[in-house]
């Protein structure tokens, strides 16, 4: 373990515990988190569990989904939101990115879906290394959305291709970086009760 320090199930509850007036009055909640809080499934599914059943609070798991397989239906059921951090969806830049493959973390959105799971899919654009054009047609898990759906323009003020939305140099939304939904698709609700 570096820079950490190891702690029980039971300390972390009750150090959250303190803090549940002001959790639940501030409408939020409590989120695992890590680095990649499944590479120990039983802590963090006893965490979200505990959380969840003795504290009443909303629950969130923010993970790659690498390790979705570790997740258990029963650490699920004691989860309300999972956010997926997808690096890219094509499997060339992620390989890149992360040197693992994309295809686990897409098999657990499908799962999360199949489950009818809230999920808040997130992606971090970071130029020169995720803004790159796709080379495959490797799909997203959502319905209705594929590798090749967003809008790959290319700005006015620059020569390279970049993904909608916005994105320097250009400062202010302009017609090119607007963001867009791809037709079809499905944008998932904001939860009602944020996490702290």
């Amino acid at each position: 373990m570096r820079n950490g320090r190891r702690t029980s199930a039971d300390s972390v509850i009750a150090e959250a515990g303190k803090y549940v007036r002001f959790i639940s009055a501030s409408g939020g909640g409590a989120t695992v988190s890590g680095g990649e809080p499944l590479l120990q499934p039983v802590f963090t599914g006893e965490l979200l569990h505990r959380m969840k059943h003795e504290l009443g609070l909303h629950t969130a798991l923010d993970t790659s989904g690498f390790l979705g397989v570790r997740a258990t239906d029963a650490l699920l059921r004691d989860t309300d939101l999972v956010l997926l951090d997808i690096k890219s969806w094509d499997p060339d830049t992620y390989k890149r990115v992360t040197g693992r493959p994309l295809r686990p973390t897409l098999d657990f959105a499908r799962r999360l879906a199949d489950l009818g799971q809230e999920v808040h899919v997130r992606f971090v654009l970071v130029p020169g290394l995720t803004d790159d054009r796709p080379t495959s047609r490797e799909s997203p898990p959502s319905p209705g959305v594929s590798a090749t759906s967003p809008a790959w323009t290319s700005c006015p003020s620059t020569s390279s291709a970049k993904r909608s939305g916005r994105h320097s140099p250009c400062r202010s939304p302009c017609t090119t970086h607007r963001p867009r939904r791809p037709s079809g698709s499905q944008m998932p609700a904001r939860s009602s009760a944020p996490t702290a």
